[in-house]
């Protein structure tokens, strides 16, 4: 975890890839305000909305890079939602 301008900045991937940050094990108690989805792997395609949503802070806010979840639902869910 890296901690910056009052962040905490948490990395994760299913495929073990390392940016200079520790990564996490996994997503559960994580406790994100905000997702970045800046990869299309496969483990995130499988990803339910409604479990990401559950182990995040209260009103979530999905940022999706590579547009793997569309707009609509990811509202529908509760999140926030930002594309590029």
């Amino acid at each position: 975890m890296v901690t910056c301008h009052r962040l905490q900045i948490t990395h994760y991937c299913p495929q073990g890839e390392e940016f200079g940050i520790d990564a996490a094990e996994d997503l559960k108690g994580m406790g994100a305000d905000c997702d970045v989805i800046a990869v299309s792997h496969n483990a995130f395609k499988d990803i339910s909305l409604s479990v990401l949503k559950g182990v995040m802070n209260s009103d979530p806010v999905l940022t999706d890079i590579r547009g793997l979840f569309g707009k609509e639902d990811t509202e529908r869910v509760g999140f926030c939602y930002r594309g590029l």
